[in-house]
């Protein structure tokens, strides 16, 4: 499960790179410069994450934790060994997580880092199938004829206007980690409120509960 791997590896960057300095805490002997070089390439997501325009958010935590990482390492780890180790590690671990923040936002893994954005464009699509059918209505039967209470599908005899997309974003125990929030996708049943149809058509709902 990808939320499953990229919570793994956000707690092994932690985990890893704080067991690694204890253990190899000890006076600072490499040059600021290299520390710096060796983050480059961490860098560079950042950059790249910059650069992304996705609805759905971009990269944060995904390459800041690998990079505070490295840098901490770089300061306070007094073995070139295991910083070498931790700079190819974590330069890793932050492109698996770039990647599957992408598959899990963009890849249709069901989440998004952009609540309130990914609320409002599911609102937009949901207005649009409600006036769809409203439209449907008004072309179909005739202004003046009224109609009870019910579905709009049973009303124009159509199963395509039974239902309309619903979306509800929900926080998940990971949410304060992760920043993503679960996607639930449902059809709402679209409702006709009664009346005459030049008027009723056009106060249609969908009705989530």
């Amino acid at each position: 499960m990808l939320i499953v791997l990229h919570i793994l590896l956000i707690v092994l960057t932690a985990i890893g790179t704080a067991s690694a300095v204890a253990l190899n805490w000890g006076p600072l002997r490499r040059p600021f410069g290299t520390v710096l070089v060796a983050s480059l390439p961490i860098l560079a997501l950042g950059v790249l994450s910059a650069l992304l325009l996705s609805a759905k958010g971009a990269p944060m935590v995904e390459w800041v934790l690998p990079l505070l990482a490295l840098l901490i390492a770089g300061l306070c780890c007094r073995s070139d060994k295991v910083f070498k180790a931790l700079r190819w590690g974590l330069t890793g671990i932050a492109v698996l997580l770039w990647l599957n923040f992408g598959l899990l936002v963009g890849g249709g893994g069901g989440y998004t880092a952009k609540p309130d954005h990914t609320r409002q464009f599911a609102t937009m699509i949901q207005s649009s199938e409600i006036n769809a059918a409203g439209e449907a209505m008004r072309a179909k039967l005739p202004p003046d004829a009224t109609y009870p209470a019910g579905p709009v599908g049973a009303i124009l005899d159509d199963s395509r206007f039974d239902a309309v997309d619903a979306l509800a974003v929900r926080s998940e125990w990971h949410t304060p980690l992760t920043r993503l929030y679960r996607e639930v996708h449902a059809r709402a049943p679209l409702w006709y409120p009664g009346g005459e149809i030049a008027s009723a058509s056009q106060k249609l709902e969908a009705r989530t509960r």
